[in-house]
């Protein structure tokens, strides 16, 4: 074969290759092409959003910062992920440091788009009531289903990259209506925060849920204890009652009688005035 076919079969050759990499190049009946239209072929949505500085606790305005023009983009990502849109476009725009360009190919519906990028983020505060790993582990420690007081969530986990699902009460203890200030700031490892100071009305319900939530803890790990420490004592009363004869009898009887009196009061008394307080007079520290 000569110089000129060779060549012939070699770029041949590749155009085949190419032209089977890139199919189908548009998709049909579902299936996704392999060539990705933007903009200006499919159509979409469009938009320049500029970053606003919140006012500091000083009463300044805050500059944006690169780090938090990064954090934006990584919140409107996870923002148009929901909408499932296929090879968006968010990034940095313009040398001003504000701006971020959003690109939707295919999204049409601008009203929704911008109701879901723009939607701002609502805090709550809930009590949680059980924690496992998994959904199921979770699920069958309700057997009779999730209560109607109860909503099942997924977060993050303890362990690091490990998520856990949480049964947490639908009333929130605390809304964004109760916060005073928030600033964003690290801890002492580094890792982000965020602090925030609460008003008169939500530092009263922060306090009074969790003191209630402390006493009812409290007093749901104790119950074992108090069995334990009395288990002993019942047993040595059953005794003194079986082999013994007369007056022995009789104090086993009363030892019995005080120890059950004792379980009572130290428990269901307890936990009752404990209670009665709370309702009364919220307090930010509990002594048990």
């Amino acid at each position: 074969m000569t110089s000129w076919n060779w060549r012939a079969v070699f770029y041949g050759t590749f155009l085949i290759a190419c032209g089977m990499a890139i199919w189908p190049p548009l998709g049909r009946n579902g299936t996704p092409g392999k060539l990705k239209l933007g903009l200006d072929l499919r159509g979409g949505t469009h938009l320049v959003m500029q970053v606003l500085p919140e006012s500091s606790l000083a009463g300044g305005p805050q500059r944006i910062t690169p780090e938090t023009l990064k954090e934006v983009v990584r919140i409107l990502e996870r923002r148009v992920n929901q909408l499932g849109v296929a090879d968006p476009v968010i990034t940095e725009n313009g040398r001003s440091g504000d701006r971020v360009l959003v690109q939707l190919p295919g999204v049409e519906d601008v009203t929704q788009a911008k109701r879901l990028i723009i939607s701002v983020a609502q805090l709550s505060l809930h009590l949680v009531d059980r924690v496992a790993p998994t959904r199921g582990k979770l699920l069958a420690q309700v057997p009779d289903g999730v209560p109607p007081a109860l909503m099942l969530l997924e977060g993050q986990g303890d362990a690091p990259g490990a998520n856990a699902f949480y049964l947490v009460r639908r009333r929130a203890v605390v809304t964004g209506r109760d916060l005073k200030s928030t600033h964003a700031g690290r801890g002492e490892l580094g890792e982000p925060n965020v602090r925030f100071a609460l008003k008169p009305r939500g530092a009263e319900n922060l306090e009074r849920e969790t003191a209630r939530d402390a006493v009812h803890n409290g007093f749901a790990r104790v119950w074992v204890t108090i069995l334990d420490t009395h288990a002993t004592a019942l047993i040595a009363a059953a005794f003194l009652f079986q082999f013994g004869t007369g007056p022995i009898k009789g104090f086993a009887v009363t030892l019995v009688i005080g120890l059950l009196a004792n379980v009572f009061a130290s428990y269901f008394v307890s936990k009752l005035l404990f209670e009665w307080v709370l309702r009364r007079r919220p307090a930010s520290t509990l002594s048990i």
